[in-house]
């Protein structure tokens, strides 16, 4: 070989051994870094997924649809892969077990009912598959008023015993009484004092049934957006009242986060339901936000179901995506559990009526979409089921929580997590109008494992995962510590290292 040809083969050689090593352009890069951990047991991801009040006994409006096992086992196994840690089930006591005052004014109950056995089938669902249960009711039954709360309070707690005594449901962890209780939709009004004593009085009831090792009371489950005139506590004290006065009481706090479009976009939703990182710190106890949606759309619905009280964009990707931002941003606040409103359109009518020309839509499908509208596809899977069910599924109980600053990059959200099984998770959100080159900076050496990832883009939705191989453009181990993540305009990306 020559002088001349050995020199070319050497350059040859540094050239490709440049270009082999040559990085990514990369826009924006974020760090997982363990030191940066903002809650080290989250409590997980939920649904709202109360009963078929409206089809789950022979006299009901839509007749007995839930009697037939093939519709339990649709919900069963949409749940089966969402995988979630909570669910959050509320009801009226008389469309349950509460019949009527006999007589003497005494209440008389039945735990025998057709409504009763299709709540048995969600607690065995959840018990069967390790989910914690939050029960609870909206309000008293109007068989009851201020004087005579301690009859619907001992009611409840006949109730509890049953199903966490004699039924043994160990899986029921919490017990929330009065929705929203701040608002007008509760027979409280927004009166402080007034729920206040409703919370006491359960506590002394569970006391006297022995449930309180058992069992905690949730709440405020307030509306921290809203707030009732003429009334001495505003909607976003709410939850720092019940911190302040009731912590013997309740042995969790919750708050409604029912967010604009405009506060998760603009980072506000901290803000938008007065919490903050610090403050959710000095919390004597966890703090769940249930009911989390956005709210409704300007559009209205007008196909012979919907009711006025539904939200249009869950039909879309973007509402997915921006589900998702929201949950990122509570995440980094340490949340420590977020509860979707909700799962599935058939639970609900505008006036509680069975007015199938009234459903409240803000589910993730309408399991009897089939039979109530002789539409099969009322039962398909809308978007944001996808990007639920991964955050659900990847990010379980137990997981500690990574907040991963996004150094200032507008339009870019990021927040990371390791399970209990040390498996190791990243959400990105990229609302960006141009395609972004990420470098996730891990603390720990990566080269070994392999990831893999669910997406979803304004424009199609992916529910199976895909092996990050070498031959992988968008998403690749660039060295021991970095990943590189090509994100799409407006695109969620979900990378773990857990195979399920």
């Amino acid at each position: 070989m020559t002088k001349k040809h050995s020199t070319l083969l050497i350059l040859l050689v540094i050239h490709l051994f440049l270009f082999s090593c040559k990085e990514e352009k990369i826009d924006y890069s974020v760090q997982f870094d363990q030191k940066n951990i903002v809650n080290d047991h989250f409590e997980g991801f939920g649904v709202q997924w109360s009963t078929y009040i409206h089809a789950d006994a022979p006299r009901d409006p839509w007749g007995y649809l839930m009697k037939d096992p093939k519709r339990w086992q649709f919900l069963f196994q949409k749940l089966d892969y969402m995988q979630p840690s909570i669910i959050r089930i509320l009801d009226n006591s008389q469309d349950r077990y509460f019949r009527r005052l006999d007589n003497n004014g005494i209440p008389v109950l039945s735990f025998d009912r057709h409504e009763m056995h299709a709540l048995y089938r969600v607690l065995d669902y959840c018990q069967r598959e390790n989910i914690t249960v939050i029960l609870g009711e909206w309000n008293p039954s109007w068989q009851f008023n201020q004087n005579n709360y301690d009859q619907w309070l001992e009611m409840i707690g006949q109730f509890l015993h049953h199903l966490i005594k004699k039924k043994k449901y160990t899986c029921i962890k919490y017990y929330t009484i009065v929705d929203a209780p701040n608002t007008f939709k509760a027979k409280t009004q927004g009166d402080w004092e007034h729920w206040k004593e409703i919370v006491e009085m359960l506590h002394q009831q569970l006391n006297k049934k022995e449930l309180n090792q058992y069992v905690k009371i949730m709440g405020p489950s307030s509306d921290p957006q809203w707030s009732m005139p003429n009334k001495d506590t505003e909607g976003k004290e709410w939850l720092g009242k019940a911190q302040k006065e009731l912590q013997e009481k309740i042995g969790a706090y919750d708050i409604h986060a029912i967010l604009t479009e405009q506060s998760i976009l603009n980072d506000r939703v901290d803000s938008a339901l007065n919490i903050s990182s610090e403050s959710i710190q000095q919390l004597a106890h966890p703090l769940f936000i249930t009911e989390y949606a956005l709210q409704q759309s300007d559009s209205v619905i007008h196909d012979g179901r919907t009711s006025r009280n539904s939200q249009s964009a869950v039909y879309t990707t973007k509402y997915a995506i921006n589900t998702t931002v929201g949950s990122i941003q509570l995440l980094n606040d340490g949340a420590d559990a977020i509860v979707a409103w909700n799962l599935d359109d058939a639970m609900f009518t505008e006036a509680s009526d069975g007015n199938k020309s009234q459903l409240i839509r803000w589910g993730m499908f309408n399991s009897l979409g089939d039979t109530l509208y002789q539409d099969s596809t009322e039962l398909n899977n809308r978007p944001w089921y996808y990007t639920w069910s991964w955050m659900s599924k990847y990010i379980p109980k137990g997981s500690r929580i990574i907040k991963m600053d996004n150094k200032n990059h507008h339009n870019f959200y990021a927040v990371g997590a390791i399970t209990l099984n040390n498996e190791y998770v990243t959400l990105m959100v990229n609302l960006a109008e141009t395609s972004k080159a990420i470098s996730v900076e891990f603390q720990d050496d990566i080269s070994e494992l392999d990831f893999y990832c669910f997406e979803m883009n304004a424009h199609q939705v992916f529910d199976q995962h895909s092996v990050i191989l070498s031959r992988n453009t968008d998403i690749k181990v660039m060295n021991h510590r970095n990943l590189y993540v090509k994100m799409s305009p407006f695109e969620v990306k979900l990378i773990t290292t857990e195979q399920k």
